[in-house]
């Protein structure tokens, strides 16, 4: 905006990504507390201080006056605040809801980013045409204001039923599912698994921060950070006004306007989600969504690559893969990686947890964002491979390692997990031998254990025509085993396989 260069001069590409991503280290460094946080001042009190500490960093970047410093020390205080709520909010809402809602009410919360984020760019798109400085303050201000008003709010909501148990008020955590719960026959199973899950002992006397790296959650805390650093790794969709001005749309009226129509594409993605995040399944949208959000992302790159993207129609295919790329994405890991991360863990670590991955998913976006613009600047098809490229590694461990969540109550998903030290959506492509070898040798450890026992026994129980000269012609289990491998063919003869 002419009035922002006004203000505090014009910068290069590296300066310009430390401004946008000066709000995201320390966001990194609050969401890795924030399960602790919450764990001691409740969900609710959680996200409502987040949302006040973000309100005053966002009030002093909107009364920034000729300082740089000033308006990044605003954002460093967003991003504390930020922190904190980001790394409860999907926590909260996803204790709070029933198993057949959980998607939904996940969703809730997505489509009002989507929403901010889509108004976000309509309103800088209006805010341009102000001749004065209001022209970039303005967005500070409505954010602000919108900050105190959930800081506000946050306080009046119910607690979260699973945070009093776990904290042994049992008494509140039952009027809270009173008004919580309805009065069917599923949500009354519901609500007495839920109180029938008392608070764990172990995990009271330990850290929430510790125990969620112990053996038994160990595997879904690292599938939930691993998905979380997936979904910043998948491109780098806040600079849509640098990535219209690439593909040729001129004037600061028209970037600003494609980062409106990206706004729009964002908030349909979000809304077909919350249609289908029960219906289909949360893995089911992973997959699929991260597969159409690589291959617009290759097409891109290939685009840029080939040279096909600076000719005219060139140019607005690009344009289409681009909104093509944001829709997909908000139809798909905008919404389920949070709700699947934090619906993976126990009770006792569930607010560390996903805030840690939280905190994760910010120090990648830090990463993206930091080198955003230098990486566009260099090479036009470049970010769109590695991005892309991350993408399709992701979907493709995502289709082996993430079971369905889809329909069940967290005790349930609990118990899934905790009964399997990995458990696999679909067998991995050497499962199938390596269970047959271990098949084999199961086998091979019973009959010789059989033949063990059988030596055992007195010469009279041997057999109707055993007796000391069968046992001298019995065959060496070792060798039998051998025997029946090569018979099987299951080694093709490789004696070494045999041996070991």
């Amino acid at each position: 905006m002419p009035l922002f260069e006004a203000e505090f001069g014009s910068f290069g590409d590296t300066v310009h990504g430390v401004i946008v991503a000066s709000i995201l280290i320390p966001s990194v460094l609050t969401g890795v507390v924030a399960g602790a946080v919450a764990d001691k001042i409740s969900r609710k009190y959680a996200i409502s201080l987040g949302s006040a500490i973000f309100a005053v960093g966002q009030g002093i970047s909107a009364g920034a006056v000729q300082s740089i410093g000033m308006l990044v020390a605003g954002r460093v205080i967003a991003g504390l605040g930020e922190g904190l709520f980001l790394g409860v909010a999907g926590t909260y809402a996803t204790e709070i809801s029933p198993k057949a809602k959980r998607g939904q009410m996940l969703f809730l919360i997505q489509l009002f980013i989507a929403s901010g984020v889509s108004s976000g760019y309509w309103v800088c798109y209006g805010s341009s045409r102000i001749h004065s400085s209001l022209q970039w303050r303005l967005p500070f201000v409505i954010s602000t204001v919108l900050a105190v008003t959930v800081a506000i709010a946050s306080a009046f909501l119910p607690h979260s039923p699973r945070w009093l148990l776990l904290h042994h008020r049992r008494a509140d955590a039952e009027r809270v599912l009173d008004k919580l719960v309805g009065d069917s026959v599923e949500d009354m199973a519901e609500r007495r698994e839920m109180l029938a899950v008392a608070a764990s002992p172990k995990g009271s006397k330990r850290a929430a921060a510790v125990a969620m790296w112990r053996k038994d959650v160990r595997w879904r805390s690292c599938l939930g950070i691993g998905i979380q650093m997936l979904q910043m790794l998948s491109g780098i969709l806040f600079y849509a006004v640098n990535l219209f001005q690439q593909a040729g749309l001129t004037g600061g009226t028209a970037s600003f306007l494609g980062g409106g129509l990206t706004g729009i594409f964002i908030l349909l993605g979000t809304i077909i989600n919350s249609l289908y995040v029960d219906r289909f399944g949360r893995r089911t949208i992973f997959v699929g969504g991260g597969a159409a959000v690589g291959t617009a992302l290759l097409v891109i790159g290939s685009m840029y690559a080939s040279g096909a993207a600076y000719t005219e129609h060139g140019k607005w295919v690009v344009i289409v893969f681009i909104e093509l790329y944001a829709f997909s994405f908000a139809a798909s890991w905008g919404v389920v990686t949070r709700l699947y991360s934090a619906e993976i863990q126990p009770s006792r670590t569930r607010a560390a947890a996903a805030s840690f991955s939280v905190a994760t998913n910010q120090l990648t976006n830090f990463i993206v964002a930091l080198t955003g613009p230098a990486f566009l600047a260099r090479s036009a098809y470049a970010p769109y491979f590695t991005y892309g490229g991350f993408t399709i590694a992701g979907t493709i461990l995502a289709f082996f390692l993430m079971p369905e969540t889809r329909g069940h109550s967290l005790e349930v998903i609990d118990s899934m997990f905790n009964n399997q030290a990995v458990p696999l959506a679909a067998p991995l492509p050497f499962s199938a031998a390596s269970s047959a070898l271990v098949a084999d040798f199961k086998q091979y450890r019973e009959r010789r254990a059989s033949r063990r026992d059988s030596e055992t026994l007195p010469s009279s129980a041997v057999g109707k025509e055993g007796g000391a000269g069968d046992e001298e012609k019995r065959e060496d289990p070792r060798e039998a085993f051998r025997r029946e491998m090569r018979e099987a063919g299951q080694f093709a003869g490789r004696e070494d396989a045999i041996e070991e």
